[in-house]
């Protein structure tokens, strides 16, 4: 509050965690990560989902989330993402 210099300063707390384990798979190339997050705010949203490694420059992930917000409003997402670099 003292380095805003002003009354109308309002902080906001936040707090984001997440937790996965990377896992070889014998027989496909990559690495597969299984995670589950977490996160606190203004609202609370849970992700869980799966991020697969197949090279440096390539990536596939699957992921679904929950948010709710304190005012009772809900949203749910499934997202889909793929990643190359070229």
């Amino acid at each position: 509050r003292g380095i805003a210099g002003d009354d109308r300063f309002d902080a906001s707390r936040r707090l984001d965690a997440e937790l996965g384990y990377g896992l070889g798979l014998r027989r496909v190339p990559g690495v597969l990560t299984p995670f589950a997050a977490l996160t606190l705010g203004d609202a609370r949203t849970w992700r869980t989902g799966a991020r697969w490694r197949l090279a440096p420059e390539v990536a596939l992930g699957l992921e679904a989330s929950a948010r709710s917000a304190r005012d009772g409003d809900a949203d749910r997402s499934v997202i889909l993402r793929a990643q190359a670099r070229f």
